[in-house]
């Protein structure tokens, strides 16, 4: 299994693109940059076969509809998020910029806690981390954790946006601390890190 990843402009969100050793498959996290990503799956010939949300924000899925239009495989989200992805007030992209235009993606698949995803040889467990949205998640995959805007190195999600709660963040942070401390965190946001080296600052946040 590869992991790479793309920082994004808008924002600087990272995309992931996490494909198989085995095969040309690849799964893509938070699709952000759609010239970017494409070019990379070009270049390495590998073949998406779903897109992982993490959550609903505009920063995380700037280049999905453009993605969708060349690539036509099945979307993944938390329900929690539904409404963020045909209201731009609630996926923020109208308070951050309120002349963009909005592209409404009308299907995806439901994800929940516990779920295992299965692309071919690559198996994703969905850890469900509501704080920073109702619907974030983060998807484990052998030992690497893609955390969205849950987790980031040294740092946590904000939680005043649409969907968003102090108290349930805290709860999802403590979560994630006790997850095998050798295990790779890759943020949505910044760089990777481990929950070992964020354990302590969480356990009791």
């Amino acid at each position: 299994m590869q992991i790479a990843c793309l920082p994004g402009v808008m924002i600087h969100a990272n995309t992931y693109v996490i494909s198989s050793a085995n095969s040309n498959s690849a799964v893509i996290v938070d699709p952000t940059r759609f010239d970017q990503l494409d070019s990379y799956l070009q270049q390495n010939q590998l073949v998406p076969k779903a897109v992982l949300l993490t959550h609903g924000h505009f920063d995380h899925t700037t280049a999905l509809p453009a993605f969708l239009r060349k690539y036509p495989v099945p979307v993944y989200l938390h329900p929690g998020d539904t409404a963020m992805l045909t209201d731009p007030h609630c996926n923020a992209l109208h308070i951050f910029f309120p002349d963009k235009p909005f592209d409404p993606i009308d299907s995806f698949e439901s994800v929940s806690d516990g779920q295992s995803l299965v692309f071919d040889d690559l198996t994703f467990t969905v850890i469900s981390t509501p704080g920073h949205s109702e619907g974030s998640v983060c998807y484990l995959i052998e030992d690497c954790l893609l955390s969205g805007d849950t987790l980031f190195k040294g740092s946590y999600g904000r939680y005043d946006l649409w969907g968003g709660d102090k108290h349930k963040l805290a709860s999802s942070l403590r979560r994630l601390s006790l997850l095998d401390h050798e295990i790779q965190v890759y943020p949505g946001h910044g760089e990777a890190t481990t929950i070992a080296q964020e354990y302590f600052k969480y356990k009791r946040f």
